[in-house]
């Protein structure tokens, strides 16, 4: 019986029935389930006992298509029956049995009544199918569920001449008709059954009567040629896949009463382009519109119902849901390249698998339902609402922050100038110094990464020039240039963004950019140019705008300070984007990248701004004594006290002092730095 279940699954025929069930053969203890007994009393078979009974087909077949044909017929036959099939006239069925199952009783040629109990909760498919004398139905009760084509080729029942099988005066749950193309169901139904029209492709309009008020499961299911449909007001949801596969339905007009929409109930009407979903819709299941070309019209939010988030189908990698939206439905939001979803408070609900998108941070109020879901899901969560950190403002002042004479050959010369100090620690480190032996082609990465760290404090202008008070007073000097030059040989290890796409960069710059006017470092930004080769700038800060460049808008941009423009902010030196695409340009630079485009132009290399990352090998002038936090030439107590009226807020190292204060290297003066010191002192 296991494999007849998984061929019946296969076919299309479904039924709640358990696939473990034993099959039971005609045999002396006249058994058709675990607690179930029959007896042949002339031409009546009686059962009796609780719960299903179990006497389907007892060899396995392979079930032919839905809806059956009459060539079919003749092949099939029921094994359980089949040495008293020609003597069963009449089946009357005990009190106390709950289930008919699959095709139980199918293709019994002389069968004429079937009697039910008060106790039956389901047919199953094809249960009394292909009986062609059966043209009584005795007490069927009115809650039970009767699977489609339970009554299928049962042409005494339901023929040409009278296609509508209606029990209980209502319900509607098997047609006959074959040649028909236009009908109408009668006035006095008020429920379609399950699959009762399924399969029959020559219709092509059913007029559906105001007294209905359900429509089954499967209904009109492979109605090929429906065109239009109209659901009367009464009824209050569309069951599943209830017009599945009608591919020729091009318009369904659905009463303010629908509330539900159940899995597959569209799915596969691929002509489908008029539907509107009542404001009373407050649960749509999976797949409901599956295939349908209306949704494509929708826009990139398809909301439904009442707030419905059904579909997410823009191509922005920042997603602020709408206002409208109070619940996301399954596979509502999908893809790896969605980076952000901003989700309103609003949403109360979020079902399971609502969002396919592996590396997206949910972005939401704390407590709220975006939270709890990422808690669940195991992604990564941010309160839109959280206070800015707080710090010194380390934005750049173009005008003194950088350095005044910026990335020329005029103030470099035509080599890479490296003292023998700074060369043999960039030896000491494991650094290739090849490249600086050759001709010089840019400090621009040096220029910009050390003005991020005069900026952060890890060195101050007076370290390289006594009297300079800013980058900007200090003068190209062999040891600057050496200095610049130690810098743009330490890039090249891992950066914080190894393995970002250009996308990704722009997104955690985003983020993070504006924390800088509260003390989190700027970012040193290296992307390849259109003409060749590759640049780096010091990036500081996020601005809101209207800009556009070769035809496309921008509305964010990352401001920059550019060795090439020095002294001032050069326009064209920022990275512009859109904040929901992240599609960007740099002017200056001819980089222009949107995703899909055929034009797109170099890009982005790196963005980092992790200290422990620019800072990889601290440089160090030739009198640093690492300890020595009063400067004065030696490393003694007096270090350790000024040291220890830091970390107690009675003191503030700042630049050099702070730098020597740091003997653990992390670019962090703690209580560890002082235990340093004083093994220092013991030695």
């Amino acid at each position: 019986m296991k494999r007849l279940f998984l061929l019946l699954c296969a076919s299309g025929i479904l039924c709640a029935f358990s696939a473990e069930m034993p099959v039971c053969a005609a045999d002396t203890e006249q058994k058709c389930g675990d607690s179930i007994t029959w007896e042949l009393d002339g031409d009546t078979l009686y059962l009796a006992g609780t719960g299903a009974t179990d006497c389907g087909i007892l060899q396995p077949i392979t079930l032919p298509p839905v809806p059956l044909t009459a060539e079919t017929v003749d092949a099939w036959g029921n094994a359980k029956w089949a040495d008293i099939s020609d003597k069963i006239r009449h089946i009357v069925i005990g009190d106390g049995i709950t289930c008919v199952d699959h095709m139980a009783f199918c293709f019994l040629p002389c069968l004429e009544s079937v009697t039910f109990p008060d106790t039956l909760e389901q047919i199953g498919a094809l249960a009394f199918g292909g009986c062609q004398n059966l043209h009584t139905l005795v007490n069927v009760p009115e809650t039970a569920s009767i699977s489609g084509q339970a009554f299928s080729f049962d042409t005494a029942l339901v023929n040409a001449e009278k296609p509508f099988l209606i029990i209980n005066d209502c319900r509607l749950i098997a047609y006959g008709g074959t040649d028909e193309t236009d009908i109408s169901v009668p006035e006095q139904v008020t429920s379609i059954g399950e699959s009762v029209f399924g399969g029959h492709t020559e219709l092509r309009t059913v007029q559906i009567p105001e007294s209905i008020r359900q429509i089954g499961k499967g209904a009109f299911s492979g109605c090929s040629g429906l065109a239009e449909i109209a659901i009367p007001k009464g009824v209050t949801g569309i069951e599943a896949a209830a017009f599945a596969d009608c591919s020729s339905l091009a318009a369904v007009h659905l009463p303010e009463t629908i509330t539900k929409i159940c899995e597959r109930a569209f799915d596969g009407c691929t002509a489908l382009q008029v539907i509107e979903i009542p404001s009373a819709v407050q649960s749509i299941g999976d797949d409901a519109f599956q295939s349908n070309p209306w949704i494509s019209a929708c826009g990139d939010y398809v909301v439904l119902g009442d707030g419905i988030l059904y579909r997410f189908q823009g191509r922005q990698k920042i997603v602020p849901l709408p206002d409208a939206v109070k619940s996301i439905n399954k596979d509502a939001l999908s893809g790896n390249k969605i980076f952000e979803i901003q989700i309103p408070e609003a949403v109360t609900e979020i079902q399971t698998g609502a969002i396919q998108c592996s590396h997206a941070v949910i972005a939401g109020s704390k407590g709220s339902a975006a939270e709890i879901y990422a808690v669940e899901n195991k992604l990564q969560f941010r309160d839109i609402n959280a206070a800015a950190s707080q710090g010194i403002d380390l934005t750049i002042n173009c005008e003194k922050d950088g350095w005044y004479f910026g990335n020329s050959g005029d103030y470099f010369g035509g080599e890479y100038f490296l003292t023998d100090a700074d060369r043999q620690r960039l030896k000491d480190f494991g650094r290739d110094t090849q490249g600086v032996d050759k001709a010089w082609e840019g400090s621009c990465v040096g220029l910009a990464l050390t003005a991020i760290l005069m900026k952060n404090g890890v060195f101050q202008p007076s370290e390289l020039q006594d009297d300079a008070k800013t980058l900007s007073d200090v003068e190209p000097t062999d040891a600057v240039r050496s200095f610049i030059n130690y810098y743009q040989c330490t890039q090249g290890f891992d950066g914080t963004t190894t393995g970002m796409s250009d996308y990704q960069k722009i997104y955690d710059m985003s983020l993070h950019l504006p924390n800088v006017k509260h003390g989190e470092s700027p970012y040193l930004l290296c992307f390849d140019c259109a003409g060749g080769g590759s640049h780096g700038v010091a990036a500081y800060g996020l601005e809101s705008g209207e800009w556009t460049y070769s035809g496309k808008e921008y509305d964010r941009r990352i401001l920059v300070w550019d060795s090439n423009f020095p002294g001032r902010m050069n326009d064209g030196s920022c990275l512009y984007f859109d904040s929901l695409t992240l599609d960007y340009c740099i002017p200056a630079y001819g980089v222009h990248v949107a995703e899909g485009a055929s034009d797109n132009t170099a890009g982005l290399v790196s963005a980092r701004n992790d200290l422990n990352a620019l800072n990889a090998y601290p440089y160090q002038f030739p009198d640093d004594k690492p300890g020595d936090v009063n400067l004065d030439g030696s490393v003694t107590v007096a270090d350790a006290v000024l040291l220890c009226k830091h970390l107690s807020t009675e003191a503030q190292l700042t630049g050099r002092a702070l730098r020597l204060a740091d003997l653990s290297t992390n670019l962090e003066v703690d209580a560890a730095d002082l235990t340093l010191l004083k093994r220092l002192l013991l030695l």
